[in-house]
């Protein structure tokens, strides 16, 4: 053999050894941006973010049963915002407005439409009207719960309804929540 030959397989044998060393680099690499990123998804959605599917229609029509919505770990709740809370009665998750909240006070009005709104007053003294549904007032009967004409309800945590009120369980029934029961605020519609 001459020593060409030698030198071209000496070569050729190192040129192969260059390129597994560059493929299993390559291979390290890609797991471990792999990794990386399941990671973070990972950690987005048990510290941040995650979705939920809406499985009552409580807040009909801006949600339906079976809609996919995203919800947020970090966010604070305000009012009317649309909140994940624990359902004081087990390990149910409820979805619901935040109507008011802690030193805010509430009370049941009729106005001149014949309609009921819920006159809220925060606790800086500016005041609020949400109308409470959109039937008259006469005939209808209403699960007010815990709501008067009469007398300001005082909210001492987070006071919660469903947009679909003729059909939700609510604060009007389970009285205030805590802010520990909320899980998230939802992000999207």
């Amino acid at each position: 053999m001459s020593d060409n030959t030698l030198t071209n397989n000496s070569s050729n044998m190192l040129d192969q050894e260059e390129q597994d060393k560059r493929a299993r680099r390559s291979n390290i690499i890609f797991l471990c941006v792999s990794v990386v990123i399941f990671l973070i998804i990972i950690g987005l959605r048990l510290f941040v973010i995650y979705p939920i599917e809406i499985v009552e229609s409580s807040m009909m029509p801006t949600y339906e049963s079976g809609q996919l919505v995203l919800v947020s770990k970090l966010s604070k709740p305000d009012r009317g915002d649309v909140v994940i809370v624990q359902d004081k009665d087990g390990d149910i998750l409820l979805i619901k407005r935040v109507v008011a909240i802690e030193g805010d006070s509430i009370l049941l009005v009729i106005r001149e439409d014949n309609l009921y709104y819920l006159k809220i007053t925060t606790s800086s003294g500016q005041v609020i009207y949400e109308q409470y549904d959109n039937y008259q007032v006469v005939g209808i009967e209403y699960n007010l719960g815990n709501l008067s004409t009469d007398c300001a309800y005082e909210v001492h945590g987070l006071y919660l309804l469903g947009d679909n009120r003729n059909n939700s369980i609510d604060s009007r029934v389970k009285g205030d929540f805590d802010w520990q029961s909320v899980k998230g605020v939802v992000l999207t519609k």
